[in-house]
């Protein structure tokens, strides 16, 4: 077999888009090499620079489109192609879903060798204003400071006037931060020192009395001085800004979590309605991003769950309670285990405003925690961070033996790795996809996973 040529740095070449990859970007084949370039849409002709060399693939960039994409669209933001937020609003939805679907199909039979009849994907109800929370950043832009999202696969920011993924109004907390930033002439984190880090926009889709809340979180390096934060909170609180908190990180990690919270203005917590399911949350407690994608994921998962009202449930990374307190009015008892203990208090205080006394909420290590718990549950479900499960924990979840597994996953990968760590004990019996972020390669799915000693 002839050994493929390998291109040099720099070179130009014409390229037929075959698939897209999990980062936004796609993927080429041509003379037995793999190409994966920055941006593309399958079903494309395009020309493209190499930009490096690898064993037996190479990265390139898209220089020009010879033929578009017969499923190409208009995108809606004027940021698109600068942003690096929602890469493939230029994608026509329903292709999106079909290739989200492909790909939990392809990662499955790929990581746990498991050839899974993936249902349709549950198209997401809204594709426009659909997050209730989003992360923007500062950065210096040479004059001042810019705010807004990061650029693709990079620490840069594209300033942002207003992002469609959110309600209109957001674009006026936006603007309002930034002329409050230039007039006090704050400087913005540079990595290692600055005022300004991170700004939290969260907006639950949940309006009582048809009030929406709308809560700002301001994270800082060093912390601007009270006059001015109480200044921004006027402003903010006349724009309809419910909740603002100013919190402090000083680890350099590139993380939107504040370490400590400096100050509270206005209301501590939110609430949310999943479903039939009313939630308190906390600026930095964890609720679905997509408020009606998330009402059905977790009808999804009740529907899975087949609950006849004497089950028992444990809910490990429980968070606020949000996925077992859904099951909670099914179940003889439930128990949640999750390492934040604020989640913790706020998942205890769900359960009581729900009238939920067979109910209990732990602070702690699941791995350490579950050996000591007694008895066995008939169902865990689970939603754990995009890294999946700890490898502890799993060998500590088959001994325990519940008879069925209900894992909600942002990560094919994961969920697959994990699925093949459960084996043989545990089958994957159905998988349910729910497209919680259109226009993203993100992708969300719930997988039954049954005992198969029973």
């Amino acid at each position: 077999m002839q050994k493929a040529i390998m291109p040099a740095a720099g070179a130009e070449l014409e390229l037929i888009i075959s698939d897209l990859n999990s980062d936004g970007g796609s993927v080429a084949r041509h003379e037995g090499l793999v190409y994966f370039l920055d941006k593309g849409l399958p079903g494309e002709q395009v020309l493209a620079r190499v930009s490096s060399v690898k064993k037996n693939l190479v990265e390139a960039n898209v220089t020009a489109t010879l033929r578009p994409s017969p499923h190409k669209v208009t995108p809606f933001c004027r940021h698109f192609g600068d942003c690096g937020g929602c890469p493939w609003q230029d994608l026509d939805y329903e292709a999106q879903l079909m290739w989200k679907r492909g790909r939990v199909e392809a990662t499955l039979a790929r990581i746990a060798k498991l050839e899974a009849d993936v249902p349709p994907v549950i198209a997401s109800p809204a594709r426009q204003g659909y997050r209730n929370k989003m992360e923007y950043a500062f950065a210096p832009d040479g004059v001042g400071v810019a705010l807004g999202l990061r650029r693709r696969a990079s620490l840069d920011i594209c300033p942002i006037d207003f992002c469609p993924l959110q309600s209109p109004e957001s674009g006026a907390v936006l603007r309002a931060v930034r002329e409050w930033a230039a007039k006090h002439a704050f400087s913005a984190w540079d990595g290692q020192r600055g005022v300004l880090r991170y700004l939290v926009l969260r907006e639950p889709a949940y309006q009582p009395e048809g009030k929406p809340e709308r809560m700002v979180e301001l994270i800082c390096g060093e912390v601007p001085p009270a006059p001015a934060q109480q200044e921004l909170w006027a402003t903010l609180g006349a724009l309809g800004v419910t909740s603002f908190m100013v919190s402090q990180r000083r680890n350099r990690l590139a993380l939107a979590k504040g370490e400590k919270t400096v100050r509270r203005f206005g209301r501590e917590t939110l609430r949310e309605k999943i479903g039939h399911l009313m939630l308190e949350f906390p600026a930095q407690g964890f609720v679905q991003t997509n408020t009606a994608a998330a009402t059905l994921l977790y009808g999804q998962v009740r529907s899975l769950a087949a609950l006849k009202g004497g089950e028992t449930v444990w809910d490990v990374y429980s968070g606020v309670g949000s996925l077992g307190l859904f099951l909670a009015d099914q179940a003889s008892a439930l128990l949640g285990l999750e390492l934040e203990k604020e989640a913790v208090r706020i998942a205890i205080k769900n359960a009581a405003a729900l009238g939920f006394s067979h109910c209990r909420f732990v602070a702690g290590d699941a791995a350490k925690m579950l050996p000591a718990q007694n008895g066995q549950p008939h169902l865990l479900v689970t939603d754990p961070p995009r890294g999946g499960m700890s490898p502890t924990l799993i060998p500590v979840i088959k001994a325990k033996s519940p008879d069925k597994i209900i894992y909600v996953s942002c990560d094919p990968a994961t969920l697959a790795r994990d699925a093949a760590a459960l084996a043989p004990k545990y089958s994957l019996e159905e998988i349910r996809v729910v497209d919680m972020f259109p226009h993203t390669p993100h992708i969300e799915t719930v997988a039954l996973l049954r005992r198969t000693d029973i």
